[in-house]
């Protein structure tokens, strides 16, 4: 037996070195500086790849193997599909573009890319964001969205026009309030119209570059839109036509159109010239992108399929630019961000900057999600990148306006005048092509359960849970929203106080697999130190929560509740540690804690559970459940519960507990502890690492010399 379970081991250890010689990224330099200009990242490590890896590829392989940035790897699943329009895609063989998933995880999604530039690839793994970015020498940057550059401190130029349509849109939020669900049972597909300048095209190397570009940067679009609003991009057919290669000559800067100042309205009048001269096809939103010495940002609210008249394209009037056109800073934070406004979404930060919308002000300080401005609020960033998601909020405004332009296409009211090649063509009523599904109609998922409304004291932590069901049997991924507006933060301090009577308190947080979220965050608790955006809520107040589920289709569900927190007097619900910090195990101890009123009217917390956890959080293992909430209470923690615990006291009937700092243990004959030495117990993880080991194969041996007679 000891035989065969050493060879076993053998077996799968020789399995892994295989798997590892077998693959075809070898790691060639690590970076822990920050990285030359065309990697938008802080640490990242340089990769090779072998060339039967991209040959693989164009020959229909659909499983691959992707590099980690640690040097481990993982595969996906792809699945071929293109974001260039036939003649295009005849035009451009060498441009491919793919979807997929992780191989046993089919919520872990990825975009890729392969052009004669290389491959490109943007996918999650184990909670995190990962690129594989092709550099000008022919390796690849990898690394995590965590270590990507940020726009903080940058200066972004930004202008939004809304004209008349946020008087059409200002109903929307109200009349969306009440709806439970949404989804489309097919997706839908716009053609778009990327004009590029010449310093874009001369950034890139060339018009072949350029495309190949706007090809990894439409596949990205396309990884958000259409799992949060169902929506497709697609190139439009002679796209190439309106990539300018000469930054001297192109049409915007070299004063052909003296009376615009801006690229994005002297874009609606070459986007629509190139229309009516049949270089460029119909198309049902056009923008521009830029590489320049400023961040800027340039959009018509609401564009998406404007008329067209014999003056100018009005959904073309936007435009990008960054002094880096690359990566999710320029993909999300910039491109996304001002096509959200062309789909009608307006700013969810609360900060008192910039162009803040009051009616749409959802998130605390620069905000984190797509159409807030995370990195560029100074003291009051509460991230530095954006989160690749829309909020509820912003998928609300663009789902109404979407639905309002298939209704003006159903009724002809969209004009297009002044191009007859494209009425030739096209009716007026064209806004977005159906693309049906493979797997039949998208049923939207649903709510199943959200938490009642609930009483807590003021300076606890929380937890609110949900469950969500897809009947199509789509992996749903869950998000916790707090749904306040209020006045507008003016500094940092306010962020992190907890002290704030109206608005947002919460930050915007990434989907994941739980309908679980922590306030604060379960990381934030164990710091102890409330973060801009993750806090104690320190003053009465009515907090609304929205739990939104998705299928990374297009569908969607929520259902919302309330929080009410009330003052219940000095005290705080906490436990009150011993006075030496320390916790006894193996023997029963008595647990107190400070009830703070919580027993009485209007929080009625009557029983409460008491638990310890010996991993900082990760499970909790229950002590006593249903006590008595009268401040004390007996308990016997394990003596085999490790060097050092943290006690939970959760009120059993509530939502609302408090946990305690680590606590060392001790045992009823452990000595007082003594002053450490030499810098305290620093520096013992490789001892008790071997330690153990020894253990071990005395362990095994020991089974050997028993099992072999």
């Amino acid at each position: 037996m000891m035989k065969f379970t050493i060879n076993a081991i053998s077996v799968v250890i020789a399995m892994s070195a295989n798997i590892a010689l077998a693959s075809p990224w070898h790691m060639v330099e690590k970076r822990s500086k920050q990285a030359d200009e065309p990697v938008r990242a802080r640490a990242y490590n340089i990769f090779e790849v072998e060339p039967d890896f991209l040959e693989n590829l164009r020959l229909g392989q659909t499983v691959i193997t992707l590099p980690l940035p640690d040097g481990k790897m993982v595969q996906y699943e792809l699945e071929a599909y293109s974001v260039l329009p036939p003649a295009l895609a005849a035009k451009y063989p060498d441009i491919m573009t793919y979807k997929g998933h992780e191989v046993g995880t089919p919520s872990n999604t990825g975009r890729f890319d392969i052009s004669p530039r290389g491959f490109n690839g943007m996918f999650m793994h184990a909670g995190e964001q990962i690129f594989v970015d092709i550099q000008r020498n022919g390796t690849y940057a990898v690394y995590y969205k965590k270590d990507a550059h940020s726009m903080n401190g940058k200066n972004i130029k930004e202008i939004i026009e809304k004209s008349e349509l946020k008087k059409k849109l200002a109903y929307k939020t109200e009349a969306a309030r009440n709806e439970a669900s949404y989804s489309k049972p097919e997706l839908t597909q716009y053609s778009i119209a990327f004009s590029t300048t010449g310093s874009y095209t001369r950034f890139f190397g060339g018009q072949a570059q350029a495309l190949a570009s706007l090809t990894t940067l439409t596949n990205r679009l396309n990884e958000v839109y259409e799992r949060d609003l169902g929506v497709r991009f697609v190139l439009a057919d002679g796209n190439d036509n309106i990539i300018f290669e000469n930054p001297v000559d192109d049409p915007f800067v070299n004063g052909k159109y003296p009376k615009f100042k801006n690229i994005s309205t002297i874009n609606a009048v070459v986007q629509r010239e190139k229309l009516n001269s049949n270089d460029l096809g119909y198309f049902d939103i056009g923008h521009v992108v830029t590489q320049s010495e400023k961040d800027e940002g340039d959009a018509q609210l609401g564009s998406l399929c404007d008329k067209i008249d014999s003056y100018a394209s009005y959904r073309s009037n936007a435009a990008t630019g960054n002094k880096n056109p690359v990566g999710d800073a320029f993909f999300i934070d910039f491109v996304a961000h001002e096509i959200g406004h062309q789909f009608g979404a307006d700013h969810t930060y609360n900060a008192n900057k910039g162009q803040r919308e009051s009616s749409m002000a959802w998130e605390p300080g620069s905000g984190s999600s797509i159409m807030a401005y995370a990195g560029l609020m100074g003291e009051q960033n509460v991230q530095l990148n954006s989160e690749a998601y829309f909020h509820s909020k912003s998928i609300e405004e663009m789902l109404k306006h979407i639905n309002d332009r298939e209704e003006q296409a159903s009724n002809g009211s969209i004009k297009i005048e002044g191009v007859p090649s494209v009425l030739a063509a096209f009716p007026s009523s064209r806004c977005g092509t159906a693309i049906p599904n493979q797997n039949g109609d998208n049923q939207a998922p649903e709510i199943t359960d959200v938490p009642a409304e609930h009483v807590i004291p003021k300076g606890v932590a929380f937890s609110l849970s949900g469950k969500g069901n897809d009947v199509d049997g789509d992996t749903l991924t869950y998000t916790w929203e707090q749904v306040d507006l209020g006045d507008a933060t003016t500094s940092g301090d306010q962020l992190s106080s907890g002290r704030l009577a109206t608005g947002p308190l919460y930050r915007y947080a990434a989907p994941t697999t739980s309908p679980v979220r922590h306030f604060p965050s379960l990381a934030t608790q164990l710091k102890g130190e409330a973060e801009k955006g993750d806090v104690w809520v320190n003053v009465p107040r009515t907090l609304n929560f929205r739990l939104v589920a998705r299928d990374g289709k297009g569908g969607g569900a929520y259902g919302e509740t309330s929080v009410e927190v009330v003052d219940t007097g000095a005290q705080t619900f906490k436990i009150e540690p011993a006075s030496d910090q320390r916790m006894l195990v193996g023997s029963p101890t008595t647990v107190n804690w400070q009830v703070a009123g919580t027993d009485r009217h209007p929080v009625n917390c009557q029983r409460v559970d008491i638990s310890y956890s010996n991993d900082e959080g990760k499970s909790w293992q229950p002590l006593v459940n249903g006590v008595n909430n009268n401040g004390a209470h007996e308990v016997t923690i394990p003596a085999n519960a490790g060097s050092a615990v943290r006690l939970k006291l959760a009120c059993s009937d509530n939502i609302f507990y408090a946990i305690t700092p680590k606590l060392a243990t001790k045992s009823s004959d452990t000595p007082a502890p003594q002053p450490e030495s030499n810098g305290g117990g620093g520096g013992g993880g490789s001892t008790g690492l071997f330690a153990l080991l020894g253990l071990g194969i005395a362990a095994l041996l020991r089974r050997r010399e028993i099992m072999s007679y």
